[in-house]
């Protein structure tokens, strides 16, 4: 799943009616054609991914594409002499009230700005002025991480239709001696009961409080990837986290010490994390067992 930022301006109206976005592969101006990286984006954008619509320093919309981006003859009341552009259905979501994103943005666009696509300067400015712009994947889910819970809501549910494999399969090709290999295979088996685990044994969010269910994650402590068969499933190498903790821990940025207190590390900042809500203060109670598997969480980050 991909992220985009859009900026469609007086257009709005349109992608509200026409549930799509759409922009023509040239454009005139005082008599030159001229086109933009960004509108070519949306031949990029496949089903599944998410689009924030902006405009006057606040998320109006979220969008999820329901369908792959390509060609596409735009509406018949174009004002152009060139219909043909690049267009993509999309389910959109008007945020009320809307999501003021400048101060959460400009702690965090130094730090993204080359994985733009195309890349962006040092300047939030410029987040208003492209019409379809990709935006890394690790900002899109901080961003996605700060709506409210119904928009989140909105947005899960969307995804679980859209998303490709939505049932958890995933295909996998390994190579092997004699040849290759392509098997589709049950992605992290044991990770309902993992949760449920969690869910029992901390019964909310421990950093912030939190009980919806539906909104915490069965975060590992030691990620996935590198931990073993047995590692995967032991419930002491997990913590019920609120989202927007659960992608910080999950990116290394924070981690805790071995008596419970918030540890934030150099890519983060206090600033950020009370940007994110996330209280700076605070003392989770760990077992021996959580004490192992974060000193290797810690030492894996540099925290």
């Amino acid at each position: 799943m991909n992220y985009f930022w859009s900026t469609p301006g007086d257009n709005f109206k349109y992608h509200i009616e026409k549930q799509a976005c759409w922009k023509n592969k040239q454009s005139i101006n005082k008599g030159k054609s001229f086109t933009k990286k960004t509108w070519e984006n949306i031949s990029l954008i496949r089903k599944g991914d998410v689009i924030f619509f902006a405009s006057a320093e606040q998320i109006r919309a979220i969008g999820v594409a329901k369908e792959d981006g390509g060609d596409a003859y735009g509406p018949q009341d174009v004002k152009q002499p060139y219909k043909l552009g690049w267009g993509v259905g999309i389910d959109i979501y008007e945020l009320a009230p809307r999501w003021n994103y400048l101060p959460f943005i400009n702690l965090l666009i130094k730090k993204f700005e080359e994985e733009f696509t195309p890349p962006i300067t040092h300047n939030s400015i410029a987040l208003c002025h492209d019409y379809m712009l990709g935006i890394p994947k690790e900002l899109g889910q901080l961003i996605q991480v700060q709506m409210d819970y119904e928009t989140q809501k909105w947005i899960e549910s969307k995804l679980l239709v859209n998303l490709p494999n939505s049932q958890g399969q995933s295909t996998v090709t390994s190579t092997k001696p004699g040849g290759s290999t392509t098997s589709t295979v049950q992605s992290r088996v044991g990770q309902h009961g993992f949760r449920e685990a969690l869910i029992k044994f901390w019964g909310s969010c421990p950093v912030t409080g939190v009980k919806e269910k539906g909104l915490l994650k069965a975060s590992h402590i030691v990620p996935w990837a590198k931990s073993t068969d047995e590692e995967k499933t032991d419930p002491y190498n997990g913590i019920l986290l609120s989202p927007n903790i659960d992608l910080l821990f999950d990116k290394g940025l924070i981690s805790f010490k071995d008596n419970g207190d918030l540890l934030v590390g150099l890519n983060a900042s206090k600033t950020l994390l009370k940007q994110m809500g996330i209280p700076t203060k605070c003392q989770v109670t760990f077992t021996p067992q959580h004490i192992e598997y974060l000193k290797r969480h810690r030492s894996v980050n540099n925290l």
